[in-house]
């Protein structure tokens, strides 16, 4: 399964060069699985899934009509990659979880914008906007990606 990694600071460009890329990916044929870290709490206070995490369920699953799902879990990223696997997917991507390691794409808001030192494995860091300006296939040519 192959891992690719997008980080960068909010409104980098995260999201939409993570689209770019799965939309490649879902045409050269693969099931792919996405990933991303939410900053702040999923779940409502005093939603019924966060009473229940007060009682003590350490891992939660919220499935929608639309055929979402949402956790409330530990965000251990190996651990959601792995269910990912198992889930099918032959190609992931993975939005957001800076601090943790991995080769991953850094993308900058403006040119003074450097992945902070606490950010291991950056393989690529360019601009956000050039990201999206290069088109989805070079892109992906030029991702950093690791193989699970």
């Amino acid at each position: 399964m192959i891992v690719l990694q997008v980080a960068g600071f909010s409104d980098s460009g995260k999201t939409i060069v993570c689209r770019m890329l799965a939309d490649v990916a879902t045409r050269q044929g693969h099931v792919v699985g996405y990933i991303k870290h939410h900053d702040g709490p999923i779940e409502r206070d005093g939603s019924g899934t966060d009473l229940l995490r007060q009682a003590g369920a350490t891992h939660r699953w919220l499935a929608g009509s639309d055929g979402s799902i949402q956790l409330g879990c530990p965000a251990d990223l190996e651990v959601l990659i792995s269910a990912a696997k198992a889930a099918g997917c032959g190609f992931v991507l993975v939005e957001g979880f800076k601090s943790q390691r991995g080769a991953k794409c850094w993308l900058r808001r403006h040119a003074d914008d450097a992945p902070p030192a606490s950010v291991p494995d950056v393989g690529l860091d360019m601009l956000g906007a050039e990201a999206m300006s290069l088109g989805a296939e070079e892109l992906m040519c030029r991702m950093p990606w690791r193989d699970v």
